[in-house]
C-alpha cells in the first residue's frame, strides 16, 4: 500500500486528534491484563 503525502498527513492528524482516547484505552487494557 502506498499513501500520498496528503493521505498520510490526514492519518497523522486523525491519530493526533484521537491520541488521548488511544492512550486511555491502552492504559485501561494494560491495567485489566495485569
Amino acid at each position: 500500500m502506498d499513501f500520498t503525502e496528503e493521505k498520510r498527513d490526514e492519518i497523522l492528524h486523525w491519530i493526533n486528534e484521537h491520541q488521548e482516547e488511544y492512550m486511555r484505552a491502552w492504559i485501561d487494557g494494560y491495567t485489566v491484563e495485569k
